[in-house]
């Protein structure tokens, strides 16, 4: 997967943290439900389809929650401390 590239920086210049274990299990958990959506696209049952959207978020949101979507006591918001725990 992209997301586990050596090498790779947050858009804040920061290394992404590939090799934490949490970092890793979002991933493979993103990458296992891609693989169900993909099953069910195939199908081509749009309300199948749809409603995956909310595992989608919730899967999404596990690592964004942690490494993204943080801010700091500074007043940092978005983009600042990504890639930061």
């Amino acid at each position: 997967a992209l997301f586990l590239l050596p090498g790779r920086r947050c858009e804040n210049g920061r290394p992404v943290p590939i090799n934490k274990a949490d970092y890793q299990k979002y991933t493979h958990e993103l990458i296992d439900f891609a693989k169900e959506l993909y099953k069910a696209s195939q199908s081509r049952n749009a309300e199948a389809v749809s409603g995956m959207a909310e595992k989608l978020n919730e899967t999404c949101a596990n690592c964004h929650k942690v490494y993204r979507d943080v801010g700091t006591a500074e007043g940092g918001g978005l983009g600042t401390d990504r890639c930061k725990q």
